[in-house]
């Protein structure tokens, strides 16, 4: 399943080159976390798939720190998920 998402053109695929596929999360070697893992939906309880949330928060926080006039939590949380999620065109 995990690599008929990686067919799609959901994910910025380039993101995800050199990363290790175990058939239910996506792993950098270099990092202790996956960046894509398959987990259980915290309110139906199905199966899905997200994004690894940790460094989230740090992300967000330096992005702030640089931030435009204006932005919120919410615009620089997608700027980053934009980053290997594609969103469309904004």
């Amino acid at each position: 399943m995990l690599n008929d998402i990686l067919r799609t053109t959901l994910l910025r695929v380039p993101h995800f080159r050199g990363v290790e596929n175990s058939g239910f999360a996506l792993t950098q070697p270099t990092l202790s976390f996956p960046l894509l893992s398959q987990g259980e939906h915290p309110t139906l309880g199905t199966p899905c798939w997200y994004l690894h949330p940790c460094e989230t928060a740090k992300a967000v926080e330096e992005l702030l720190g640089e931030k435009e006039p204006g932005w919120n939590v919410i615009e620089a949380w997608l700027l980053i998920v934009r980053n290997v999620v594609e969103l469309g065109n904004t």
